[in-house]
């Protein structure tokens, strides 16, 4: 195992014309690495098997530090997809979530989301509305999550939630008729009279939605 000088030892030693030419592709698929710059990231194994039997050309590892197994795995299968009736030559690779998270709490890298996804909260007595509201959401592509609030949990509680999933909003429907919205980047909170005053069932629901977006591009 090694860097390029490893080619070329492995050609010198090659079985056959076969093995040669293989050796030859990995160092066309250095160059190319090389263009990216990441050429020093790079190392070669030939003691390196697939466990797979449908590997037939290629395979590789991607490692990082605070993990002992490689956080992906794979390689080229030109004849897999024939098992499910295509012709199909291709390369794919398999991301290992547990060794992923592992290695991200390890080395403390915190992952940086773009906050424009919205939490509808509402009491049982507001649920009409709430998915009026969140449906009218989705169908203008905006990330939106439907929460019932639990009685013995206050607002805050909620607050401390969607900022630990990096949500952007959040619009508590009360069973008062009041609606609270919070910008959770920022903390500003504003409270409105009855939903009426707001939004129905049959209407769209801009004045709420508009504001939320106001609320998000002040903190953009």
């Amino acid at each position: 195992m090694g860097g390029i000088t490893t080619l070329a030892q492995a050609k010198n030693i090659a079985p056959n014309s076969k093995g040669v030419k293989a050796i030859k592709r990995l160092e066309k698929i250095y160059d190319i690495l090389k263009l990216y710059g990441v050429e020093k990231f790079v190392t070669f194994d030939f003691s390196m098997s697939g466990t797979y039997g449908y590997y037939s050309g290629i395979i590789f590892r991607v490692y990082t530090f605070g993990t002992g197994d490689a956080i992906v795995k794979g390689g080229r299968y030109d004849h897999l997809t024939e098992k499910f009736g295509k012709k199909s030559p291709a390369i794919g690779f398999a991301i290992v979530i547990d060794e992923l998270m592992n290695a991200l709490i390890r080395q403390k890298i915190r992952i940086v989301y773009t906050r424009k996804n919205t939490i509808i909260l509402y009491d049982p007595e507001r649920k009409r509305e709430a998915i009026s509201l969140a449906r009218d959401f989705r169908r203008k592509a905006k990330n939106t999550e439907l929460i019932r609030k639990d009685r013995a949990k206050g607002l805050e509680e909620y607050i401390v939630y969607g900022n630990d999933y990096y949500a952007g909003n959040l619009i508590y429907l009360d069973r008062s008729g009041e609606i609270t919205m919070v910008n959770l980047i920022t903390g500003e909170q504003k409270i409105f009279g009855s939903s009426s005053e707001n939004t129905s069932e049959n209407g769209s629901g801009n004045s709420t939605e508009n504001s939320t977006e106001n609320s998000t591009d002040r903190s953009s």
